[in-house]
C-alpha cells in the first residue's frame, strides 16, 4: 500500500512525499529482520531503488548513492541500482567510481544504451579532468622552479664578494701597528683600499 501511495505521488513529481512513503516500506521491513522472505526482499530493493531515484531528480546526489547502496546490498548485481549509484557518483565529481558501476551495468546487460551513454561521460570527464591537473602539476612546478632561482641570486647576493677584496688593505690593517712579521720583512707590498701598491 506504502509503495503504491509512494509510486503515485512520484508520478505526479512530489518526489519528497514519495521518498518518505518508501521511507516508511523500508522501516516496517527492516523490522522484521528474522523475515528473509523474497517477497519482503523486492519490496525492500523496489523502495530503495525508488528513493535513489527520487532523490536524483531532486538533486539530492549523496542521498541518491547512499539509497542505491543499500539496494546493492539486497542485489550486488541489481543493474538499477547500479546505474543509479553510478549517475550519483557523477553528479558528486566522482567520475572514476561512477565508471566502475557502469562498467558493472555493461558487464549484466551489455546492450544497456544508456549505461554506455554514461560510461563515455565518465571517460571524457577523466580525461579533461587528466588534462586540467598536468595543467596545474606544471604551472606549479614553473612556480617553484622560479622561486628557487630567485631563492640562490637572493644567497648569492648576501654573501660577500671576496675577490674584491683581495690583497686589500683593511681598515683595521691601516690603523694597527705592524706586526713582527710585517717589522720583519718591510719589503711586502700590498694592496691598499685604492687598488695601489703600498709598502708596508
Amino acid at each position: 500500500m506504502f509503495k503504491d501511495k509512494g509510486t503515485a505521488y512520484f508520478k505526479a513529481g512530489k518526489y519528497e512525499l514519495a521518498i518518505k512513503l518508501y521511507t516508511k516500506v523500508q522501516t516496517f521491513l527492516e523490522q522484521e529482520k528474522d523475515s528473509t522472505g523474497e517477497e519482503r526482499n523486492n519490496l525492500l530493493l523496489a523502495s530503495y531503488l525508488n528513493v535513489a531515484l527520487c532523490h536524483l531528480k531532486l538533486k539530492d546526489y549523496y542521498e541518491a548513492k547512499m539509497a542505491a547502496t543499500n539496494a546493492l546490498k539486497i542485489d550486488p548485481l541489481c543493474e538499477k541500482a547500479l546505474f543509479r549509484r553510478g549517475q550519483a557518483f557523477l553528479y558528486l565529481a566522482e567520475p572514476e567510481l561512477a565508471r566502475n558501476d557502469f562498467t558493472e551495468c555493461l558487464k549484466i546487460d551489455p546492450n544497456n544504451s544508456a549505461a554506455k551513454a554514461q560510461l563515455a561521460i565518465c571517460t571524457k570527464t577523466l580525461k579533461e579532468q587528466l588534462k586540467k591537473e598536468k595543467r596545474i602539476y606544471a604551472n606549479m612546478f614553473d612556480k617553484f622552479a622560479k622561486m628557487d632561482t630567485q631563492r640562490e641570486e637572493f644567497e648569492k647576493k648576501k654573501q660577500p664578494n671576496v675577490m674584491s677584496s683581495v690583497g686589500e688593505w683593511g681598515q683595521e690593517d691601516r690603523e694597527r701597528e705592524p706586526s713582527e712579521f710585517e717589522k720583519e720583512n718591510p719589503d711586502i707590498l700590498l694592496l691598499n683600499g685604492t687598488g695601489e701598491f703600498k709598502d708596508m
